[in-house]
């Protein structure tokens, strides 16, 4: 009984918290669009691979269902005002994948040694980075969110009503 009161309305409540974030790196990625660029050098460039173990409840044991996904981790570095710095976001919302083919390309683009525009945050120009404004991975955390919301809602209204 606890739970299908207490699960949708977690469910709502996590869809909520995530659109709440999403919008925010959006309004960040937006404002990107307006931020001085200067002159930076790719560090290093390479396809990374996370692999999250899942355990079974019943036991500490390993399952085979791993989970692996890709992201491309590019470091660079700029200096701004002769203060060197180093960044390592492509966009505002870079995301971990299973299409390795994703990152592979994202790190053809950026290879070692490339001179590549840097676009830093004036008032805080340890936040920088290659791609400015909006990309299509800055919806993922809003439309994840909107699907928990409409999820808890769902469950949340289609409980039978108390006799």
């Amino acid at each position: 009984m606890i739970l299908r009161i207490f699960l949708p309305g977690a469910m709502a409540l996590i869809g909520i918290t995530l659109i709440i974030l999403g919008i925010s790196e959006m309004r960040i990625a937006n404002s990107s669009r307006s931020w001085p660029a200067t002159e930076g050098t790719i560090l290093d460039s390479s396809v990374q691979q996370h692999v999250r173990n899942r355990h079974s409840p019943a036991s500490s044991r390993i399952s085979s269902n791993n989970t692996t996904t890709f992201s491309a981790r590019i470091t660079y570095e700029y200096s701004i005002q002769e203060k060197t710095f180093n960044g390592s976001r492509v966009a505002i919302g870079d995301y971990r994948s299973g299409n390795r083919g994703h990152a592979e390309g994202v790190v053809r683009k950026y290879p070692p040694g490339k001179s590549v525009s840097v676009y830093f945050n004036p008032s805080s120009p340890e936040l920088a980075v290659l791609e400015p404004g909006v990309q299509l991975q800055a919806f993922f955390l809003p439309g994840l969110g909107a699907f928990f919301l409409i999820l808890g809602i769902f469950f949340i209204s289609s409980r039978p009503a108390k006799s």
